[in-house]
């Protein structure tokens, strides 16, 4: 039995494309495996196969994947060759004056 092949066309932001490909990359597969991924779920479950919150927060370290610590480190490493980056001294200053000394 042969399957019938269906297109889908999105447009996204290059950012949020780049970034969900570097992740693509690190887990082997392709974007259009990723989409077919979630399309199955999506079908599977009768719903987004994820929560939708409205909360916006870094994870921490124990909440990474392998792959989205991949993604931080890239982007981090993008951050100090574009020279965004400030001194070790001023952000310790910022955590001290936001969390107390103690917490630095």
């Amino acid at each position: 039995m042969s399957q019938k092949i269906a297109s889908v066309s999105v447009r996204i932001d290059a950012d949020t494309k780049d970034d969900a490909e570097k992740v693509f990359a690190a887990l082997g597969i392709t974007p259009s495996a990723a989409v077919t991924m979630f399309y199955k779920q999506v079908a599977l479950q009768n719903a987004i196969p994820f929560p939708l919150t409205t909360h916006i927060r870094p994870l921490s370290l124990r909440e990474m994947t392998p792959a989205q610590l991949d993604v931080a480190l890239m982007r981090g490493m993008e951050d100090v060759k574009a020279g965004r980056t400030v001194p070790a001294e001023e952000a310790f200053a910022v955590l001290r004056e936001k969390y107390g000394h103690e917490a630095v």
